[in-house]
């Protein structure tokens, strides 16, 4: 299955994307800046679906 990163300034919208990506199943990962992606990005090291 896909990891996605849900990547969003917006505490409230980028929160309610995770939930609703959780509940389909999906493995989701936050991050609230391009940089803090990149990092978890490198941490991973898994290739991922990207809602910006």
């Amino acid at each position: 299955m896909s990891l996605i990163a849900v990547i969003d300034d917006d505490e409230y919208i980028g929160d309610m994307l995770k939930r609703a990506l959780v509940s389909e199943g999906y493995q989701v990962v936050r991050a609230y800046s391009g940089t803090e992606a990149l990092l978890l990005f490198e941490k991973t090291g898994r290739i991922w679906c990207c809602w910006i």
